[in-house]
This record gives C-alpha cells, structure tokens and sequence, in this order.
C-alpha cells in the first residue's frame, strides 16, 4: 500500500516513535505490521490511543488516508485494468480484467438509497404466533 505519507507528515507529533508507527500504518494499513515495523509494542500503540489525545488525532487522519488509498484501489479494480497472459506457445496478449464485486460495493456506498440490500418481511397477525426460522 502506497501513500502519500512522509517524513514531514504528522507535524503536530513529536515523539518519534509514535511518527514511526503511523508512517509504517500508512504503508501497511495494520497496526500490528506498523508496530512491529517501527520496533514498537502493539500495547503501546494501545497505550497512546488511550492516553494521548494528540497521537489519536494523527491515527484518525492516516486511517483516512489509507481509507483512500483502498478506496482508489477498489475503484481501479472495479473499472478494470490490464493483464498480460500468455498463449502455449509463449506469445503474450493483454486481456482486461473487472472485479463486479468491487463495482457493487461502490455502488452500494455511492448510492445507498438505489442499490441497497432490500430484502423485507411483513407480517400482519391477529393473535399471537410463533415463528420459527431454519437455516440449512
């Protein structure tokens, strides 16, 4: 994962361990893998978030960033992108590749009022029932 994050990112933290760890997260977007990039324990991590309202606030802003990040990657992939395959007898060809998954899950979160899931149930009674449901 590639952001934008630099040495010059996060000016507002002074402890350079904690600048380590949210550069690493900015590449990883995992605390664990960014804790264990920058030499520090997970628990501190945890310890910051806990009691230090500044290191928070920086933390807030990289999951932004890699949120973008995933959410430019999803939208590439969702929009297609090349791929170089290969015939038997070693000749290459590009083929386009699309992950409708993807597509639909942006969607779904562009435009939650028309593509949302909308399974419904309604059932009138008159007198107390009761229902059962199996999944098999």
């Amino acid at each position: 994962m590639d952001t934008e994050a630099s040495p010059h990112s996060f000016p507002e933290v002074h402890n350079h361990r904690q600048r380590a760890v949210l550069l690493a997260y900015g590449t990883s977007g995992q605390v664990a893998a960014a804790c264990s990039t920058a030499g520090v324990d997970r628990t501190t991590h945890y310890y910051w978030m806990n009691h230090d309202p500044v290191y928070v606030a920086a933390f807030a802003e990289a999951k932004e960033q890699v949120a973008d990040v995933l959410e430019a990657e999803a939208t590439r992939r969702a929009l297609g992108w090349e791929e170089t395959q290969y015939r038997p007898d070693g000749t290459p060809y590009t083929v386009r590749r699309y992950s409708d998954t993807l597509l639909i899950f942006l969607l779904k979160g562009a435009r939650p009022e028309k593509y949302k899931d909308s399974a419904q149930t309604q059932v009138n009674v008159d007198r107390p029932m009761e229902v059962t449901i199996r999944r098999e």
